[in-house]
Formats: structure tokens, sequence, C-alpha cells
């Protein structure tokens, strides 16, 4: 019996995939090599010169920007493994769409500082906020603006152009992000990294209720992102300037209990925490935390950081026994975790564990304590 032409069609593309998915990981794991090779360079460098302050202080910006691109390739082969996961959307929340889009431009000319100022958005849109997956959404967007970005020359300006086309009666709202880009004089032919980019972003507007079109016109390729939301207020959603509170706020005798178990992890947190003045109590396994904490008695932490991945009892199984102590403190208590891992069901872990918020490694101490500030307003 004959396959479906739809059925074949299908598989078609499903070993398309697979072929640029399997490439991709081998481009990226060369590409990995370079900027490795650099960090190792510089070590050597900086071992040599230990009384140049100049000297070591260059090979230190050198090796952050070498961090940088490690980090987005480690990121990118991640990505290969949620490709075909089951999306699992979070609980809804009001956001303000621009916004999302503007982090999604921040991200990704982060790590490409040639980009910045020549990324920008023109909005023209009556209701600011929606009510969606904020995680979710901010991930479609960044697929697709990284794969934009990457096929521009650097001296052209970027323009994403969001448009709100229709509200209906019944509170959805249907919003274009569109952006044209030329393709280079060799042809239409996208790369690995691109099909794949796309192919996640894809499954992302799927499971939001939208879509994402890539049409050729006029030699351009026009990306449509196409996505429907119930909308909220129609006045945008106050953003408050944590940046500059953080700034005024004295963390002088915060008490935070840390619980890692790598050394050097353990002491980049305690020291970047040190800066702003808090006490840190360290724990090197998930027990060990809850006993401190069991120990010290009512009120004796303002914030507990779980790692996730820990001998003795993980970050998991010690947030739930923080939990389950009799006492209101230890249910209220804030706990945050960092991890390396955002799929699917660690995330649903993290938070049927009692876990209030994850942030992803490296450590970012500035956004942990934003987020503690805007936690405890």
């Amino acid at each position: 019996m004959s396959t479906p032409k739809v059925t074949q069609k299908l598989l078609e593309e499903q070993k398309t995939l697979q072929a640029a998915k399997k490439r991709y990981i081998l481009e990226l794991t060369n590409q990995m090599r370079t900027p490795m090779n650099v960090i190792s360079g510089m070590i050597d460098i900086s071992k040599n010169n230990v009384t140049d302050s100049h000297q070591v202080s260059d090979c230190l910006d050198t090796m952050m920007v070498a961090n940088r691109e490690i980090q987005s390739l480690v990121e990118k082969i991640q990505d290969m493994a949620y490709l075909e996961e089951e999306v699992i959307l979070d609980t809804p929340t009001p956001v303000k769409l621009t916004g999302v889009a503007e982090r999604a431009i921040r991200k990704v000319c982060s790590s490409r500082p040639e980009y910045h100022g020549k990324v920008s958005i023109d909005s023209d849109v009556r209701h600011h906020v929606v009510i969606a997956d904020d995680r979710h959404l901010t991930n479609a967007f960044t697929y697709v603006v990284d794969d934009v970005i990457k096929s521009l020359d650097v001296d052209e300006d970027v323009v994403f152009y969001m448009r709100e086309k229709f509200t209906t009666s019944s509170g959805n709202g249907m919003y274009e992000l569109t952006v044209s880009r030329k393709w280079p004089a060799d042809g239409q032919n996208r790369s690995y990294e691109s099909q794949v980019t796309m192919a996640r972003a894809r499954m992302l507007f799927l499971a939001m209720g939208g879509s994402v079109e890539i049409n050729p016109l006029d030699g351009y390729d026009q990306i449509r992102l196409t996505q429907a939301f119930p909308y909220g207020a129609e006045s945008d959603v106050e953003v408050d300037d944590v940046d500059s509170e953080l700034e005024s706020i004295d963390f002088w005798g915060m008490r935070i209990l840390v619980a890692e178990d790598n050394v050097l992890n353990m002491q980049v947190m305690e020291a970047l925490l040190k800066e702003q003045g808090i006490i840190v109590t360290k724990a090197w396994n998930g027990k060990e935390a809850v006993e401190i904490f069991e120990e010290a008695g009512e009120d004796a932490f303002d914030l507990v950081i779980l790692d996730v991945k820990m001998p003795v009892m993980n970050g998991y199984e010690a947030a739930e026994e923080i939990r389950a102590m009799d006492t209101e403190y230890a249910k209220d208590i804030i706990i945050f975790t960092v991890t390396a891992e955002d799929d699917e069901e660690s995330v649903s872990k993290i938070f049927a564990s009692g876990i209030d918020r994850y942030f992803l490694k490296p450590v970012n101490v500035k956004e942990i304590l934003k987020e503690y500030i805007r936690m405890t307003e």
C-alpha cells in the first residue's frame, strides 16, 4: 500500500530537519574550540605577566568576550535537545508585547556588540498589554531576532515592525512582527542553523496559538509572526526602574543561605554577594542546607539560593524539606535556584518543589537581587 502524500511529505521534512540538526551540532562544537583556545591562551599570558595589571586586565576583557561566545554556543546546543520536546506553557500573565520584543533584541545584541543601536522596534498597537506566557513568548521572539540578525550585513540597520491587525469582540487580538532581509546573491538556501532556529520558533508560536511565516517578497524574505492573544488593559504595563533602584538599595547585613557543591561556583557566588555587603552562609549539599536552615531558627535568613544538582540531597528535595517544616517562616521564605537546565521537565520540577524563581548559570547576582526586590516590595 502506498504512503499518503501528506505523510510522505512530513517524513521528508523530518529527515531534512534531522540532517540539519546533525550538521548544525557539529558546526557548533567546532565553533566552540575557538573561544576555548582564546581563554586558554589568555590564561597563559596572564600567568606570564602577573605584575602587569594592564596586560592582565586586557586578558580578562578578552576572556569575558570569549566566555559570552561559549555561553551563546552552549545555549544553542541545548536548544537541540528541546526542539522536539512538548511545549508545556506557563500560566499566562499580563505582559507588554513590545517589551517582550525589546528584551529579545537586547538578549541577541548582548553577544553582538556591533549591532548595538542598529536594531529597533517600530510599534503601532492600540492594546499594549497582552495575556501571555512571558517566558516562551520571549524565547520565540529571540529565535526569530537571532535568525534575522545573523543574515544581515553589519552596516545595515534592522527595524522590526510591530502592528496590531485587529481585535475581536471576544477580546482576541492579532499582532504581527515583520522584518525584511535580503538573501545572499548565491541563492535563498537557508543554513542548518536557520532551519533549526526557525523550527523551534514555529513550535513555540504554534503552542501559543500563533504562527511563523517566511515569504519571499521581491528578492527579500519577510518574516511574519502572527500571534493571537486576549488582551488586558489598554495602558502600558508599568515598568519598575529596578536597575536604578538597585543602586540606591543598601544590602548591607542581608542574610543569604547558599547551597552549592561546586567549590568554584560557590567562590564566585560568595564573592559577588559579599561585594554588596551580604552575609553568606554556605552549605555544600541539600541536606546540609536543610539542617542549617532548621538549626538557625526563625528569621535567620532573608533568602535561600539552592543549586539543583547536589550530592546527598538535590535542590528540589531541599526546597520540599524546607517548605514542609511546620513554621510560617519556612513556608514564606523566598527560595531561588541557580541551574544550567531550563527544559520543560526541569522547570515543572522547580516550581512543584516550592522554589519561587530560577536563574540560569552562569550566576548573575544583579538579576537575583532585582528579582528579590520585586518579590519583597
